[in-house]
């Protein structure tokens, strides 16, 4: 029921989305592509409703969370919040979670917050300081990486309990040469591509004979080369490998 974001795309979709971002020249844009094309009589079937979300704009979509963020808090703050009523309106909560006797744990916080502090709390993003990822429970770096240099960095830090020992790290492609352990006490050399996600290594247009391995901290390349190695860092902390 909403236009899908470029993760979700390439999770749910039939082609990938980097078709669409070298058509277009970004993923924000191409919903507005899609309205051109529908007026132009490009299309066919009936999109009536795809194409009124594609153009609703973002800031409605914002504001609308803000309301229900007001009501919500003003719900709390009277106590009208009842969670499990089966099939009754809840005041400021949104009409999926009536009648739910458990909610996500994103959410959970911020509504016992609410409902402690009488509806006088509002959990906000602040727009001067960086979003982290989850905590990881390491001693040497705390939070999970958002970028590729938080790839590399984190890389940096585990290599050699993977097998690997690093030799250079340089700006142009591919980002890392390094020596890896093939057969006990045997070592051989391998070029390294950080990414956030793999599936970036073909957004950003790399070349696969370029690198023998990708590292991330996720994979998600369905079309990644069957020769590529691939490091999905986030798949090691989380069977506790290392750490």
């Amino acid at each position: 029921k909403k236009i899908p974001t470029q993760p979700e795309y390439d999770e749910e979709g039939k082609y990938p989305s980097r078709r669409a971002v070298e058509r277009f020249g970004k993923w924000s844009v191409v919903a507005q592509a899609f309205v051109a094309a529908e007026a132009r009589g490009e299309l066919k079937g009936e999109w009536k409703d795809v194409i009124e979300m594609a153009r609703a704009r973002p800031e409605a979509v914002k504001q609308s969370t803000l309301r229900w963020l007001r009501r919500f808090m003003v719900a709390a703050g009277k106590g009208a919040m009842r969670l499990g009523a089966p099939e009754r309106a809840v005041a400021g909560l949104p009409k999926p979670l009536w009648g739910k006797k458990c909610v996500t744990a994103s959410m959970l916080p911020m509504m016992v917050a609410s409902i402690v502090l009488g509806g006088s709390f509002l959990r906000r993003v602040m727009p001067d300081r960086p979003l982290l990822g989850p905590p990881l429970h390491t001693a040497t770096l705390a939070h999970a990486p958002v970028n590729e240099m938080g790839v590399g960095m984190l890389f940096a830090m585990v290599a050699r309990d993977l097998g690997f020992i690093i030799e250079s790290v340089q700006a142009p492609f591919p980002d890392c040469r390094a020596k890896m352990e093939v057969l006990p006490g045997r070592w051989q050399d391998v070029r390294i591509e950080f990414e956030k996600e793999s599936r970036n290594f073909a957004v950003h247009k790399h070349d696969p004979n370029g690198a023998d391995m990708i590292v991330c901290w996720r994979h998600n390349w369905k079309e990644c080369p069957r020769g590529m190695m691939v490091v999905e860092l986030s798949r090691i902390f989380r069977n506790r490998v290392i750490g």
